[in-house]
């Protein structure tokens, strides 16, 4: 089993990053392997609506995303780890969703509508992993909505997710009840992977 964390704070070895870890763990057993790749660390552009990506399976710009495609491909799972910043996911995260359209086939039904299917043959699992430092539970929804449009790019089921709230005042790595939620999201995540 391959597990794929993708952590879109800028921040590392803070509340994002140890929940993805964690998550990760609860999934990971013998001769599994995971990879970690932080968003920040990249050098791309944000998606330019060009259109190329509707006329060819790929992307026109050669940036380190054509990285996280190929191990977005990989994966058999999938932990995406973002913070919330104005109530919403942080830019890095989003910067790497909108890049992720490379991977609908936009398919037109004849009646003037569409139908945004994955071109990625196999199925994948993914958790996500929010923090939000001063906000609670009433900021995720959206969050929550866009994950899973990542998730019919990627032809990925959405096994659920883990939130770190109000960070600011309780850290991720000093919250027991948290971090045994986000191994058991991991059990889930693997269980989810082996069913297939």
């Amino acid at each position: 089993m391959n597990i794929l964390g993708i952590v879109c704070s800028p921040k590392k070895g803070r509340h994002t990053d140890t929940l993805v870890d964690t998550v990760a763990a609860g999934a990971l057993g013998d001769g599994d392997t995971y990879e970690k790749i932080y968003i920040n660390d990249l050098k791309f552009v944000p998606c330019q609506d060009c259109g190329y990506c509707r006329r060819v399976n790929g992307c026109c710009y050669r940036d380190d995303m054509q990285m996280v495609y190929d191990r977005l491909m990989e994966a058999d799972g999938i932990i995406v780890g973002a913070p919330t910043y104005y109530g919403s996911l942080n830019a890095q995260a989003k910067m790497f969703i909108d890049r992720c359209n490379r991977f609908i086939d936009y398919v037109d039904n004849g009646d003037e509508t569409w139908t945004f299917a994955s071109r990625i043959p196999d199925r994948k699992y993914l958790v996500f992993a929010g923090t939000n430092g001063s906000f609670g539970p009433d900021c995720v929804d959206g969050q929550i909505q866009v994950i899973r449009h990542l998730c019919n790019d990627l032809n990925a089921e959405y096994v659920g997710d883990v939130f770190g709230h109000q960070t600011d005042y309780r850290p991720v790595a000093d919250h027991d009840e948290l971090l045994d939620e986000a191994r058991r999201m991991g059990n889930r995540l693997a269980a989810a992977i082996g069913s297939r």
